[in-house]
């Protein structure tokens, strides 16, 4: 296994706001994308469909955690991606 940092800091709500949700709509976009290709070639892609409607809740809520913030509080953010090599 191997683990990249992509985000290790802390913000205020407002650059956390800024930089998780940037994250969440850069995988939606992806996804969108990718779901729209495998439309034209192959018909419907329901597992990307669910994925990305499952992301867009993500962000919501955490729009929502984050607007509950007063503003002199601060945002402490890890956000890692785990990778497994498998065989085929």
């Amino acid at each position: 296994m191997k683990d990249f940092s992509i985000v290790k800091n802390t913000y205020n709500k407002e650059d956390a706001l800024e930089i998780i949700s940037d994250l969440f709509r850069s995988k939606i976009k992806s996804l969108s994308s990718k779901s729209f290709s495998n439309q034209e070639r192959f018909g419907d892609d329901k597992g990307c469909d669910k994925r990305i409607e499952e992301l867009r809740e993500e962000l919501k809520n955490f729009r929502s955690a984050i607007s509950e913030l007063d503003n002199n509080m601060e945002v402490e953010v890890e956000a890692n991606i785990n990778i497994n090599i498998k065989v085929k």
